[in-house]
This record gives C-alpha cells, structure tokens and sequence, in this order.
C-alpha cells in the first residue's frame, strides 16, 4: 500500500520482536513495525508474496501475563531493505477477533514508540 493510502498510523517498536512461523519454528524476521491491520519485518531472507502464514510474535517481556502473541497473516509484498543484506516483508493481519484486536493494542502501547 503506497504510503499516503494508508489509512493507520504505523507505530515504529522500541524492541524488535521474532517472528517465527509457528508450524516450522523458523524465524520469519524481526518486527520492525505494526499496526491493527498489518506488520512490517526485516529479514535476511525474502520471502514469496501471497502466502497464508501462521506466525508468533515473541515477547522480549511478559505483558498482561502472555509471553507471545499468534497470528495468521498474508504477505503482500516483499523487497530489498535499505540494508542490501536485509529484505522489508509486509504481512497483513487475517482471522483477528476483538481479543487479539485488543492484544495488538496493548503490545503497540508497551514497545512502541510515543510518536
């Protein structure tokens, strides 16, 4: 989505949390930024666009009692970072319920920035 579409503000992370794909245990990528409907990795690996992904965010943290959070996401795109050594991978957020909406919420207040 081209930066002046979007319609949420993206809150940047103070902690840059794994991610790993929760079928294989392999990490995905650190998240580098989230909102309620999407989440932005850096990754040493690209990965193919339009795959249905299970995914854990793991905390660096215990918050409200939860050391992680899981999600199922689609990635929607994927390029070369600003780092040539790194891939920028962006995932949108499928199946969410009002508890995991809230979830998402508490974990952009903890990490992210005041900004």
């Amino acid at each position: 989505m081209a930066r002046e579409n979007r319609k949420l503000h993206r809150r940047h992370l103070v902690f840059y949390l794994d991610t790993i794909h929760r079928d294989t245990l392999q990490s995905l990528g650190r998240l580098v930024d989230i909102t309620g409907e999407g989440l932005m990795l850096v990754s040493e690996k690209s990965l193919e666009t339009g795959l249905r992904l299970p995914v854990r965010l793991e905390f660096p943290v215990e918050i409200d009692g939860e050391t992680h959070l899981d999600l199922t996401v689609m990635s929607v795109w994927c390029r070369k970072d600003k780092n040539p050594d790194l891939w920028g991978i962006g995932l949108q957020m499928i199946e969410t319920n009002p508890l995991t909406d809230a979830k998402i919420d508490k974990l952009i207040d903890f990490l992210g920035f005041q900004d």
